[in-house]
């Protein structure tokens, strides 16, 4: 049996698989997440290689107590309570990295978080969250950015410790490359569009925009309710603005700095 730990968002997954091979491919893709020591994880997964058919649809279920995972060659059982998830699937990095995003974004919910499609910047201990879809110049901006490090050009996660918000880098990342494990207190939240100007959004501009950039699978009313509290009450602590970094990129420059 081999294993290793992974921190991701300040939460700790140890993972287990009889397949050695898999696990040495886990600590080379996710290096900058490993955790040393083996310390008190906060969650355990068991991976049992098995080929699934492909065309399977992302799904989270919730049945009874415990959770059902579906995707692309993976089919996962969390058992909240126990904190132990069995996933059975293929043993390749792709199908693995998906999953885990499919399960972060169920596992955020008991942990005061979300994923959030933005990219994640951070200076002198304050992060600053681009929220937009694909094509709307994240990894454009992470790549002409100088003075700040990366925390993710794609998925970033968003969590409240004691009433102030964080943002934490993830492996999820689109073409940015290097980005380590870090958490910072979360400063200001930007919007990314297609308009010119620069404007600042009310709650419910924020409300919406975060609402519609939430990485989120679960259909159970519980973890719906849980995601639409928490939003709300990051859209009353922050009024996000809205910016084009691809067509104003030193105006946005200054509102970071300002």
């Amino acid at each position: 049996m081999s294993e290793v730990s992974l921190e991701i968002g300040k939460i700790i997954l140890r993972i287990e698989s009889r397949n050695e091979k898999f696990i040495v491919l886990i600590k080379k893709d996710y290096r900058n997440f490993l955790v040393k020591n083996y310390p008190q994880e906060d969650l355990n997964i068991f991976i049992s290689e098995k080929k699934l058919s492909s065309g399977n649809k992302i799904s989270v279920e919730k049945k009874g107590r415990d959770f059902i995972l579906r995707g692309e060659k993976f089919r996962a059982l969390f058992d909240r309570r126990k904190r132990f998830l069995n996933l059975y699937a293929d043993c390749n990095q792709s199908v693995f990295n998906t999953f885990l995003r499919v399960f972060y974004s169920l596992i955020l919910v008991f942990y005061e978080g979300v994923l959030v499609h933005s990219l994640g910047l951070a200076r002198a201990n304050k992060g600053y969250l681009f929220v937009g879809p694909s094509s709307s110049g994240k990894s454009t901006t992470a790549k002409r950015v100088r003075g700040f490090l990366v925390l993710s050009d794609e998925l970033v996660i968003l969590r409240r410790f004691k009433r102030r918000f964080y943002i934490f880098s993830t492996p999820f990342g689109g073409e940015y490359q290097g980005v380590r494990n870090r958490g910072v207190l979360l400063e200001k939240v930007f919007f990314l569009n297609g308009d010119k100007s620069v404007k600042n959004e009310d709650f419910w501009g924020t409300f919406l925009n975060f609402l519609s950039n939430t990485f989120f699978f679960p259909k159970d009313k519980e973890c719906v309710k849980r995601v639409i509290r928490f939003i709300r009450e990051v859209s009353l602590r922050f009024k996000g603005i809205r910016v084009n970094v691809l067509s104003n990129f030193e105006d946005v420059s200054r509102l970071i700095s300002s």
